[in-house]
């Protein structure tokens, strides 16, 4: 296989457009000591970088990335106003909500989590935090500060996107009252909803502007968790 089409074959296999043949399946899934899921590797570092030879063999394991600080990935990003951010990479919210199925194709792969310069309009976070689950005052307060650590308009993290569901307009009692501890938000019925896993944040911060929706952020290598 030449050199241009093996990087293309593996990149696609990475990305998850093609299945990953079975006797370098688990090679693929041991980078960094944790599942990962397609999407979080564009190896554009392998391709771009001068030290590339045709030597390169597809059983090399991904986590070479983490090994050139002159390599980059580039990973879905979207904008979290605070708190929400934080609570995203703390750990603390596992479920997003949004008025139409935004993450819904980006189901088992990586996302890059911005932070925004505005914060949340609205105090339903707080109220959950310390009624649903019963958080008192200084708990809050440090919570806020842990995400507050690299500041504003950063990307600030990465998470792993789950599947995406439609939370009926019916739904009410316990059910409703454990997506709305998952989600640190009140008044889920007919949104669409997304499993968030896997949270971990950036070595340090990457300067960013902001954008609308869902776009593309370049992470040097040197960053990733």
């Amino acid at each position: 296989m030449c050199r241009e089409s093996a990087v293309e074959f593996w990149t696609k296999c990475i990305l998850g457009y093609i299945a990953v043949p079975s006797p370098h399946r688990c090679m693929l899934d041991k980078t960094g000591g944790s599942r990962t899921h397609p999407g979080l590797f564009r190896v554009l570092g392998l391709m771009r970088t001068s030290n590339w030879n045709s030597t390169w063999s597809p059983t090399d394991d991904v986590s070479r990335v983490h090994e050139n600080a002159n390599m980059a990935v580039q990973v879905t990003c979207l904008s979290f106003r605070q708190p929400y951010a934080g609570l995203v990479l703390d750990g603390v919210k596992t479920v997003e909500s949004r008025w139409r199925p935004l993450l819904a194709p980006l189901e088992n792969q990586t996302l890059a989590v911005h932070v925004a310069q505005r914060d949340w309009e609205g105090s339903e976070w707080r109220a959950v935090l310390s009624g649903l689950l019963g958080m008192d005052g200084a708990q809050i307060e440090a919570l806020l500060e842990s995400g507050e650590r690299f500041g504003r308009g950063v990307v600030a993290g990465l998470v792993d996107v789950g599947r995406t569901w439609l939370c009926p307009a019916s739904l009410q009692g316990k059910d409703l009252q454990c997506l709305e501890q998952s989600a640190v938000l009140i008044g889920l019925q007919e949104k669409h909803l997304t499993n968030l896993s896997n949270p971990r944040w950036l070595k340090a911060p990457l300067r960013a502007p902001g954008g609308r929706d869902l776009w593309t952020i370049e992470i040097p290598a040197k960053l990733l968790p």
